[in-house]
C-alpha cells in the first residue's frame, strides 16, 4: 500500500536524522498535472512539534513547494510550513524523486534552537528520500498490477457467465421447439 510506504518513510527518516517531526506531503491526485497554485496533502507524519496537525501545505512561495516543483532538496535554519503554523527550527526538505516524477516531499524538522542539520545528514537523507521514492513507485506499480488482475478476473467471470447464460437460453429454446411439435 503506497500510504503504508509513506508512514514507514516518515518514521524511518525521523529516526535516521534525529528530527522531532517528519512528515510526507503529496499531491492529492498524483495522476493530475500540478502547478504552483495547488496544495500538497499530508500523507504521513511521525513525531510531535509545530506542524504535526497540518492537513495540507501551500506550494506557492514555500520551500516545500520549491522542492516539489524543482526537484531540489534543501537545508534550512528555520522554515514556515503554512501561514497558520509558527516557524520551526532547523529543517530538511527533500523531494521524493522517482525516475519520472516527484511522489511528494519529505520534511524533517527539529525544534527552534536545536542543532542545525549537517551536510552529511542532508546527503544521507537525500539518498534515503530517493530510495523511498523508488519504494513508493514499486508499491504503486504493484497496486496497479493487482487492480488489473482483479479486473481481468472480473472480465473472465463475466464472459463465463455470459457463455453459460447463452447455453441455457439455447437449451430452453430447443426444449420449447420440441414441445411445440409434440403439442400439435
Amino acid at each position: 500500500d503506497p500510504a503504508r510506504v509513506f508512514r514507514l518513510v516518515a518514521d524511518a527518516s525521523r529516526h535516521l536524522c534525529g528530527a522531532e517531526l517528519a512528515l510526507v506531503a503529496v499531491p492529492s491526485d498524483p495522476e493530475q498535472s500540478f502547478d504552483d497554485k495547488g496544495e500538497l496533502v499530508i500523507a504521513a507524519t511521525s513525531g510531535d512539534g509545530p506542524g504535526a496537525s497540518l492537513l495540507s501545505m501551500p506550494v506557492a512561495g514555500t520551500a516545500v513547494g520549491k522542492a516539489f516543483l524543482q526537484r531540489t532538496p534543501g537545508r534550512f535554519d528555520t522554515i514556515d510550513l503554512a501561514p497558520e503554523v509558527v516557524p520551526t527550527g532547523p529543517a530538511l526538505v527533500l523531494p521524493l524523486r522517482a525516475t519520472d516524477a516527484v511522489a511528494g516531499v519529505l520534511v524533517a524538522l527539529r525544534p527552534a534552537g536545536a542543532q542545525r542539520f549537517s551536510a552529511e545528514q542532508l546527503d544521507m537523507m537525500v539518498a534515503f528520500a530517493d530510495q523511498a521514492a523508488v519504494a513508493w513507485q514499486l508499491a504503486s506499480t504493484q497496486r496497479r498490477i493487482r487492480d488489473l488482475d482483479v479486473l481481468t478476473d472480473r472480465d473472465r467471470i463475466a464472459r463465463d457467465l455470459h457463455d453459460h447464460v447463452i447455453q441455457r437460453l439455447f437449451a430452453v429454446g430447443l426444449a420449447l421447439q420440441g414441445t411445440i411439435s409434440r403439442a400439435r
